[in-house]
């Protein structure tokens, strides 16, 4: 080995693998590189699919995209899958999903090191990124299945499938009484679904959500993008499989020539792969300790690390020079020089002693989940401080206006006929010894139809002559009233008249009369310009109180109704009747709703009044209100029976707990907290660290702040 090969830095290994994202009709995919402890996206991914016969094409092509900026003389065979929960029955894949994953990994020569779920690698991304559990509802919507996760503290607490139908408002009611919780989430992700994410979204703000008790107000909607998702996938994989995925991914050197190190071992059977997926990497995510996932990583390859040879000689060199200088202070005779010699490494100890009693700090939320009770009670909202009458209580409002435009398309459902009308030409025979005139428009009748004369028809007499009684005549040109084949009448056909009798006039066709024709077509009804404008109209009150509750101060909040609506431009692109297979309206309202102050509604319960459960305290801060019923009168104010929902949190022993856990390492302290009934996590966060001590509670019970954090 050179001298130089010592003194230049180490060549940077970079393994590369796939993560592959299966869904019923849709794939995703990402390639990935591990270099050192950095995890890195360099491409990724989609396709859909119709067939189930068509899946291994869609994954290739998926896997074509996420590669093009992957060097060229590079084969990647190594895969981790991401899979959505209907795929799993427990910890393991469905039988009829894993021969679809074996066939994947056999036709396009990938070896399968298991999988991950979409759901748990999107939990840790959301804790990574926010920097604490997340309490949340997800939803992943696949062409067949809605599936529904409920996540409190970072842990999953239940996941309810539904088939999908044509509304996706109907899917989430039903699948709503299926849960275990009295209230779900005030937040609720949806996983993206290739273009339809934000169609989805729009339809689901139209759900009542005031209608069901079970949400205690409006829920914020997000959509978690492809790229989120990938990323959060990626980072799972990396984290769950990096020790066994380093030892046999190909390593390429950034200096060495790719030709020589794309050489991939033969693979194994992808089913005993499959089997052992994440069975050890699953489990209760009690505690959360900030971490990064570059902190995963180098934990992961310290703990899958050889051990040095160089650390062991350097071992024992320091046992030598330990050994020598015990024989050296063995010989001190302890007088004046020895006092002298002893003080700086009792002041060192000293000093140590007095960091580590001293110097650590440390932060502890406990996660705990509130007891909700309601008590009902009426409520005057009023304007500009008015008075309420009687012993009503009154709570002042403010209003605030948005304006807001937005535009939406459906589909024409009315019927339209649509054609010309018959024409031609009539004898018109009077039969009087009077001369007539007959004015446009005048109606003759043949059978159930109706004709119209097109200009004014003169018509003379009637004469005697010396074979009888000549009657007067005239021609003209008629049309039919209405459209259709049935007023092409054929030749000779009798008419008569609405205004004289068939003694004084009549008419008759020599030639047939033709141009009649009709054809039904799809139209715009009244129907559907009613019903497109009032979905649009709630979609957008929905976006305006959402846009209001972002304007609001911290501790203000919105009352569901009244929300009252003026509009500023309306525009339709088609007519009633008119011919049109879609209709669109575009729309601009005026939305004004009333927030109040939560402090006014804390000093309206009495604390004293309440009845508190054993081993709870009140908490006031999340004091909440349900609008059940509510009369505005003219003036603007509202007088409502509300439901006040109180929260009380555990009432635990903090001192007791800080004294328990002082000293503790972090697995000890969340093991002791796991026991304490009501706590549903653990955050700990080090402020004030020593190196040697960095997963270690301070051993001093002042050093450690304790917070009870209620979801």
């Amino acid at each position: 080995m050179s001298i130089l090969s010592e003194i230049l830095p180490k060549k940077e290994i970079t393994n590369y693998f796939i993560v592959l994202g299966l869904e019923e009709r849709y794939i995703r995919a990402a390639v990935a590189e591990i270099t050192g402890n950095r995890v890195r996206i360099l491409g990724i991914g989609k396709s859909e699919f119709n067939e189930v016969e068509n899946e291994i094409e869609a994954v290739d092509i998926a896997i074509s995209m996420a590669e093009k900026t992957v060097p060229e003389k590079l084969l990647i065979h190594n895969v981790i899958f991401a899979l959505p929960q209907f795929y799993l029955e427990g910890e393991n894949v469905k039988p009829e999903y894993l021969i679809r994953l074996k066939k994947i990994a056999k036709e396009l020569d990938l070896k399968a090191y298991g999988f991950v779920d979409y759901v748990s690698s999107i939990i840790n991304y959301l804790e990574t990124t926010e920097s604490s559990p997340p309490t949340v509802l997800l939803m992943d919507l696949s062409s067949e299945f809605m599936t529904l996760s409920l996540v409190r503290v970072g842990k999953i607490q239940q996941h309810i499938i539904v088939k999908r139908s044509d509304s996706i408002v109907n899917d989430f009611s039903s699948s709503l009484p299926q849960f275990e919780a009295d209230i779900l989430p005030s937040k609720i992700i949806i996983f993206d679904f290739s273009d339809k994410s934000e169609e989805l979204r729009e339809e689901l703000l139209r759900f009542p959500w005031h209608k069901h008790s079970i949400f205690l107000h409006t829920p914020k909607i997000e959509i978690f993008t492809n790229e989120k998702i990938m990323t959060a996938v990626v980072e799972a994989a990396a984290t769950s499989f990096l020790p066994n995925i380093s030892e046999t991914l190909p390593k390429i050197s950034r200096e060495e020539t790719l030709q020589a190190e794309t050489e991939v071992s033969e693979p194994e059977s992808v089913s005993e792969e499959l089997e052992k997926a994440e069975t050890d990497q699953k489990g209760e995510k009690f505690g959360f300790i900030q971490e990064t996932l570059n902190e995963k990583i180098a934990t992961i390859k310290k703990e899958t690390k050889p051990i040095d040879g160089k650390f062991v000689a350097g071992k024992i060199e320091l046992q030598k020079v330990s050994a020598k200088l015990r024989d050296r202070i063995s010989k001190i005779k302890f007088g004046y020089k020895g006092i002298i010699l002893g003080i700086p490494p009792a002041l060192i100890v000293i000093l140590l002693i007095y960091l580590i009693w001293n110097y650590p700090t440390a932060s502890v939320s406990l996660i705990t989940y509130p007891l909700p009770q309601q008590y009902p009670m009426e409520i005057l909202f009023a304007k500009d401080n008015a008075q309420g009458s009687g012993n009503l209580p009154v709570i002042s409002i403010r209003s605030i206006t948005n304006e807001i435009s937005g535009d939406k398309s459906a589909k024409s459902t009315g019927t339209t006929l649509m054609g010309d009308k018959a024409r031609g030409e009539v004898t018109i025979y009077n039969k009087t010894t009077t001369s007539k005139t007959l004015a446009r428009g005048t109606i003759l009748i043949s059978g159930p139809l109706k004709f119209t004369l097109d200009e004014e028809v003169k018509i003379a007499s009637a004469g005697e002559t010396s074979e009888g009684i000549t009657f007067g005549k005239s021609t003209a040109k008629i049309t039919a009233a209405a459209i259709g084949p049935e007023a092409n009448l054929a030749g000779n056909s009798n008419f008569t008249f609405s205004e004289f009798s068939e003694a004084v006039t009549g008419a008759k066709n020599s030639l047939p009369l033709s141009g009649g024709t009709s054809r039904e077509i799809t139209s715009v009804s009244k129907e559907d310009r009613d019903n497109l404008e009032e979905q649009l109209t709630a979609e957008l009150v929905k976006q305006a109180k959402q846009k209001i509750l972002g304007n609001i101060n911290p501790r203000e909040r919105i009352l569901d109704s009244p929300i009252t609506t003026t509009v500023s431009s309306k525009k339709f692109n088609s007519e009633v009747g008119s011919e049109a297979k879609d209709l669109t309206l575009n729309l601009t309202l005026k939305v004004e709703g009333f927030v109040y102050n939560q402090a006014e509604l804390e000093k309206l319960i009495n604390p004293q009044a309440l009845t508190v459960p054993a081993g709870y305290t009140f908490d006031p801060t999340k004091t909440t209100v349900k609008l059940e019923k509510s009369d505005a009168d003219k003036n603007g104010n509202i007088s409502a029976k509300v439901a006040i929902i109180a929260y009380f949190i555990p009432d635990l022993n903090l001192n007791q707990i800080k004294k328990d856990m002082r000293g503790k390492s972090y697995s000890e302290a969340l093991a002791y907290l796991e026991k304490i009934d009501k706590v549903g996590g653990v955050k700990i966060s080090q402020t004030n660290k020593l190196p040697f001590l960095s997963k270690k509670l301070p051993f001093k019970s002042q050093n450690i702040t304790i917070s009870i954090v209620s979801r």
